[in-house]
């Protein structure tokens, strides 16, 4: 969700949101499970339980939606000139069977229910395609593979499927090339003026069975706050309630009912509380507009 830490700084600085973000300093909140926060929630436990391993797991960063791949691979990851966005991190280890390399990869942020094994040669053990995400509305295909020309990278293909629309897929690029030292810095920073946020409770699987994801935009656009619930019937449904509906409290009862069912899902969290905040926020035309810009430019830079 938004992050309140952050919003509470920006209003107690009286400074314009573009001077507050470029001087402000990011921390892992508790509670705030980003990709960040769960990568090195991870890293630390497997470090725990496999303490001679130590050193072998890292965090690799990773480049979402890259339109220019041969351009953005064939560039030196170092140069200090470069500007990419660095959006997610993952938990990698570097592997080698007999004389073939490959990686180990671990997505906590993405919540991949399993240990992705990448070869360089796409033989056994590699993993290739599997489903990530499998619903009526969706259903997203991920495969990840060396490129042919370095082992520094691991792309990361996302196939995305909708009902009666042609087949999306979209690269990432993840770094496996070294250990990235700047994840709190540069990716949880990142994280604080994305446009859409979600507060999600998901199995073992990693398939979400429940929770809520919405637009940042200010109240007066009229955004909604998009509900996945369990119905009466325990079927997993979508709805959706107004934000102006929370902020002004005419909730009707069977938003209620709606929000209640997500909150025991959730566990503990005032998701009510949490909402209301959320409302309060986006009234805030000022840091709304600002923070959109900030993220337009980010974009922009990053491409």
């Amino acid at each position: 969700m938004c992050n309140p830490r952050f919003y509470k700084a920006y209003k107690s600085s009286g400074e314009p949101l573009t001077t507050f973000y470029k001087k402000h300093n990011a921390t892992l909140t508790r509670g705030q499970h980003t990709c960040v926060g769960l990568g090195l929630k991870l890293l630390e436990r497997l470090n725990s339980i496999y303490p001679h391993l130590a050193g072998k797991f890292f965090i690799a960063s990773s480049e979402e939606a890259v339109e220019e791949l041969p351009l953005y691979l064939g560039r030196p990851p170092w140069d200090p000139h470069d500007v990419t966005e660095k959006e997610h991190v993952l938990v990698a280890c570097r592997i080698r069977v007999g004389k073939r390399e490959g990686v180990f990869l671990l997505d906590p942020g993405y919540h991949v229910a399993r240990v992705v094994t990448v070869m360089s040669d796409s033989n056994y053990p590699h993993t290739g395609w599997f489903r990530h995400t499998e619903e009526t509305w969706v259903k997203r295909d991920y495969c990840y593979r060396f490129p042919e020309t370095t082992s520094d990278y691991v792309l990361w293909e996302i196939k995305e499927t909708r009902p009666n629309k042609t087949p999306q897929v979209t690269v990432n690029a993840v770094f496996v090339g070294s250990h990235y030292h700047s994840a709190v810095a540069v990716t949880e920073k990142r994280n604080f003026v994305y446009i859409y946020r979600s507060l999600l409770a998901r199995n073992t699987k990693g398939e979400v069975t429940s929770g809520v994801h919405f637009p940042v935009d200010h109240l007066s656009s009229d955004p909604s706050v998009n509900v996945i619930y369990a119905n009466s019937k325990g079927v997993k449904t979508r709805g959706r309630i107004p934000f102006k509906a929370v902020f002004c409290q005419e909730l009707t009862v069977e938003q209620k009912d709606m929000l209640r069912s997500v909150e025991e899902e959730l566990g503990d969290i005032d998701l009510m509380e949490t909402l209301k905040k959320t409302s309060e926020l986006l009234g805030d035309r000022q840091f709304v507009d600002s923070l959109r810009l900030i993220n337009c430019s980010i974009n922009i830079v990053g491409t």
